[in-house]
Parts: structure tokens; sequence; C-alpha cells
């Protein structure tokens, strides 16, 4: 007598998260599942169309290592496949906070501030104190810690006064602190 063993080739592969959007340093672990059930679950190949965003091993496990989009596929070995789109964002976190005073005398022109940072600052807002409102926000996705200027300029009223600003910078979650100064300067009175 004879045992005829049929093998029940996959039809379909579905993950767990079908999009996922993390922050860079993110780990996440998602699961695949073939269907139909009667038919191999192993030998799955993980794959990341970009491994300079995310990276995945043999078990699902993925790291959001840098900024963009890419998609990571689960593939059975008679080619069906199921996929997660990634997409891979900057967390930041609220660091310190500049306040930044002056006058200035009669005659219309433009008031400006740089402010200089040293650490993994990503991002800076400025705001107008009197106004209460934010005036500006200035963004660079470059992450490394160099030495960095971020400049502003606010125009001025003809009557003269004071002004107040606040600044607002943040840091990359997780980095380490940061340092900063900055200049500020009336022109055109």
């Amino acid at each position: 007598s004879y045992t005829l063993e049929v093998q029940v080739e996959p039809t379909a592969v579905t993950l767990s998260e079908a999009k996922l959007e993390q922050g860079r340093g993110d780990e996440v672990t998602i699961t695949a599942t073939v269907s139909p059930a009667e038919a191999d679950q192993s030998n799955l190949v993980w794959a990341s169309s970009d491994g300079n965003v995310v990276t995945v091993t043999k078990d699902g496990v993925l790291n959001f290592v840098g900024l963009g989009s890419a998609t990571v596929t689960a593939t059975a070995p008679n080619g069906v496949e199921g996929k997660c789109d990634v997409v891979v964002d900057v967390q930041f976190e609220k660091a310190e906070v500049l306040k930044v005073r002056g006058k200035y005398t009669h005659g219309k022109g433009t008031y400006s501030i740089t402010v200089t940072t040293n650490g993994c600052v990503n991002k800076v807002e400025f705001y107008n104190v009197g106004e209460d409102r934010k005036v500006a926000t200035k963004q660079d996705e470059d992450f490394s810690a160099a030495e960095k200027k971020w400049y502003f300029s606010y125009p001025t009223w003809a009557h003269g006064g004071s002004f107040r600003f606040k600044v607002v910078a943040y840091s990359e979650a997780g980095s380490d602190s940061f340092s900063w100064t900055y200049k500020s300067e009336i022109s055109g009175h």
C-alpha cells in the first residue's frame, strides 16, 4: 500500500500589520500567516525594499533605521507574498526654551535672530511672545551633531518699541543634550 502526500501550496500571505508609521530607532515585530492553514507555514523569506529605512530579520523583527518609506515583504517559496508599507519619521522631544529680548528706536526695519546649535537639533520654532503666536518653524533632516545656524527675521514698526521672542529647539528623541547661543540685531533704522 502506498501513502500519497499532497503538498498544499500557499495562496496568500497576510502580515499582522499592513502599514506602520514609526520613529527612527524604533523596533517592532510583525507576524505572517500563510493561507490555507494546511500550507507550509515555514520557509518565508523576509525582505525590505530599502535597508537604509527599515531592516527586517528572518523572524519579522523590524528596525527603523532612517527617514523615508519602504515596503517589508514576507514571501513564500511559490512567490506569494504579504506586504507592510513603512514610513519612518522623526520623533522629537522638546528641549530648552531660549528667551530673546531687546529694544529698538523709531524707523521701520528688520529684527533678526541667528541661533547657533551644537548637538542633534532638528527643529527650531520662533514665537513672538507679545503677540502669543508662533511666527516661524525651521526644520532640518540632517541628524548630525554638527554646528547649525537657524536664521529668522521679523519686521519692526515705525514708532519704535521692544521685542520679546521665545525660541524652542527640539532634538531627536533619545539624543544627547545640546548647547546653543544666539545673536540678535536690528537693521534698517
